[in-house]
């Protein structure tokens, strides 16, 4: 009869582990189709930013003549727009205050 209750009580723990993880399994795949469609939504903004900055002619024409132009042009926007780093930022901004700082000492 003992041996019956703790087989009983193992299984329901085992029950229990398992449904726990398929949940576990479920949140982060809900996660992750959440995360790619928050990614295409933000690309589709991005995509009507780009042409826009096309319209305008905020680019070099001579980078967009072509269409093959336009496509590396956007490869590039987005890989700076979805993948720029602090770091990359930091760097970018000390180098920008300290060519003002070296400006400034040249005009003085």
């Amino acid at each position: 009869m003992l041996r019956f209750l703790v087989n009983i009580r193992d299984i329901f723990t085992a029950t229990i582990i398992i449904l726990l993880l398929h949940i576990a399994a479920l949140i982060s795949l809900v996660k992750a189709a959440l995360g790619k469609v928050f990614e295409y939504i933000f690309k589709l903004l991005l995509l009507i930013i780009f042409i826009i900055l096309l319209g305008v002619s905020a680019f070099n024409p001579k980078y967009v003549q072509s269409w093959n132009d336009i496509k590396e042009t956007w490869a590039s926007f987005v890989d700076l727009v979805l993948y720029f780093d602090y770091q990359e930022l930091a760097q970018w901004y000390r180098a920008a205050l300290s060519k003002d700082e070296k400006e400034a000492k040249i005009d003085s």
